[in-house]
């Protein structure tokens, strides 16, 4: 192992050593966007509602989606409403007050379900 370590390390030294200081920024700088962007993705699906810490975590994998399924939290709900694996959920409206709610549609559909919980 320390073999393919050893090769891995001076193939990398090899490639960057011709590396000048405009290329090194130019990749840094992408690196960071990169991550900047992935955490933007990520922190917009799951947020805090802004009503007395609730939280509201609702995601559609690929091929799945969420339609006309709108979310209230309030008084420290937490409410996960989650479609994958091609899963669909649909005009399935949750208003939760201080509860814990999850609807979660992997490769099935939830059509016409909204959930009240106080």
């Amino acid at each position: 192992m320390g073999v393919l370590s050893a090769i891995t390390g001076a193939l990398i030294n090899l490639l960057t050593d011709s590396w000048s200081w405009g290329i090194f920024t130019l990749a840094a700088l992408l690196l960071i966007m990169a991550g900047s962007i992935t955490y933007r993705l990520e922190a917009d699906n799951e947020r805090l509602s802004g009503e007395n810490g609730s939280r509201v975590n609702q995601r559609a994998g690929i091929g799945s989606r969420i339609l006309r399924s709108g979310v209230q939290a309030r008084s420290r709900a937490a409410v996960d409403q989650i479609a994958s694996g091609g899963g669909c959920i649909a005009d399935s409206e949750i208003e939760a007050r201080g509860s814990v709610v999850r609807q979660i549609a992997d490769s099935g559909t939830i059509t016409d379900s909204p959930i009240t919980a106080v």
